[in-house]
């Protein structure tokens, strides 16, 4: 594809693109903000990988949007890495954080042709639930020397790293400027659930308010065409590496405080169910997925 020689400086490129994320968020009916975000989010992980990232894979809310249509928004990207990263990862404690941040700066800087800048920002948070440790960055996304959003990344190390990994391909923003997009790795949606599970039932010393774990269940469920037979694998596998707690024979009722704000999601969502109907169906489906795992792994 031959770049667009009509958009040649970072303002006419930023006009144009501004114009038809304007138009999409009419015509469908999106919040533009969500359309910004993406934008953001795909031509960032674009440089990511395009860097020859093999060790990164793209896990966690944003990776369900790019699965399924109507998936609840998310504000930040998911990363996960296998390895030291080049020598820059020593495990929680022991990594400087200003060397990952070094790392993904270094990573933003490749040029696309996009006129997108990203600048990383000091770590903020120290991701004590990543099985061996992680850190939380802010990103701005910049063009035309102004700010075009703000999100964050969380880069974790220690999940499980069970390929073959699925590949997604992004959204083609840049198609009338002549530039491609490209496809990322991402974990399979049988591993995103193993993980959800494991997450929507770790003992908690304060009460759980992960109502999106919930949702994203009943979306992978709904709408993942998960592979059952590959659950099993994942679920011991996830649980094994994390060593919080046993695999549940089943899940636990979700607290009355979330009827209000998994019905506020599941509008967003397009889901046409109450908690408790979403609710006996995951658990159904968790029970016979459970049942299957004991009877193969007995």
């Amino acid at each position: 594809m031959k770049p667009n020689l009509k958009y040649q400086t970072p303002q006419s490129m930023r006009t144009a693109l501004e114009e038809r994320l304007n138009q999409m968020a009419r015509d469908k009916g999106i919040d533009v903000m969500r359309l910004r975000r993406h934008v953001a989010f795909d031509r960032f992980l674009m440089r990511l990988f395009s860097a020859g990232a093999k060790n990164l894979i793209v896990k966690g809310g944003y990776a369900l949007e790019l699965w399924i249509n109507n998936a609840r928004t998310t504000k930040d990207i998911d990363i996960s890495f296998n390895g030291t990263l080049g020598g820059i990862w020593k495990g929680q404690g022991f990594s400087d954080p200003k060397a990952l941040q070094d790392f993904l700066q270094r990573t933003a800087a490749i040029n696309t042709k996009d006129f997108f800048e990203f600048i990383i920002g000091k770590t903020i948070l120290d991701l004590e639930n990543a099985p061996h440790g992680g850190y939380r960055f802010p990103i701005e996304a910049r063009m035309a020397g102004r700010v075009f959003i703000k999100f964050e990344i969380d880069i974790a190390a220690g999940d499980a790293w069970i390929e073959p990994h699925e590949m997604i391909k992004l959204h083609d923003w840049f198609g009338f400027a002549g530039i491609e997009s490209t496809a990322i790795p991402a974990i399979s949606k049988e591993q995103q659930f193993a993980e959800k599970i494991h997450a929507y039932t770790l003992p908690r010393k304060i009460p759980n308010s992960r109502v999106k774990d919930l949702v994203d269940i009943l979306l992978l469920i709904e709408r993942g065409n998960l592979e059952e037979d590959r659950l099993w694998s994942m679920l011991v596998e996830t649980f094994r590496r994390r060593e919080t707690h046993t695999i549940p024979l089943e899940l636990p009722v979700p607290p009355v405080s979330w009827n209000i704000p998994f019905k506020k999601i599941a509008e967003i969502c397009g889901i046409n169910r109450d908690i408790q109907s979403a609710f006996d169906m995951i658990q159904q489906f968790y029970i016979s997925i459970v049942a299957e795992l004991n009877e193969n792994y007995s």
